[in-house]
């Protein structure tokens, strides 16, 4: 949480009504397993407790991947304005259809 709050010192919240794309990596070290459904409550509870966010209910798009990284295990958070992906989105939406064609 600390760390968090350092990263972002200075910056206002993101307020509520702007809608974000939010990318989780997570990166285990040894031994630790979990399923990648479980990696993202507690980075997007910890936007909120550190006033990076204002509520995790304005993300509408959600991306958490998990990756492994003995040496050094941390958790990576890139925040983006979700209108920000209008073309990747596009091409996502392109996709679906082509392969609901098949």
């Amino acid at each position: 949480m600390r760390q968090l709050k350092c990263q972002w010192a200075n910056r206002e919240c993101i307020d509520g009504g702007i809608e974000l794309s939010v990318n989780v990596i997570s990166y285990l070290g040894k031994r630790q397993r979990t399923d990648v459904d479980n990696l993202a409550a507690g980075p997007l509870d910890s936007l909120e407790k550190a006033g990076i966010i204002a509520n995790d209910y304005w993300i509408k798009h959600l991306i958490c991947e998990r990756r492994k990284d003995d040496e050094n295990p941390r958790v990576e958070i890139t925040i983006r304005l979700y209108a920000e992906l209008g073309d990747e989105r596009k091409e996502a939406e392109l996709l679906s259809e082509l392969h609901s064609a098949d």
